[in-house]
């Protein structure tokens, strides 16, 4: 199981124009889980 967050902060301007000061930035988590078993070995 495998769980995480991840934080991306935008360096450039979002618009071509310089009436916004906007930057790009996001954040993800997530949530893993496998299905299924893996074989055991002899």
């Amino acid at each position: 199981m495998n769980i995480g967050v991840k934080y991306f902060y935008g360096l450039t301007n979002s618009f071509k124009n310089n009436y916004y000061n906007s930057k790009n930035s996001s954040i993800y988590a997530y949530l893993s889980i496998p299905i299924g078993k893996e074989k055991k070995e002899d």
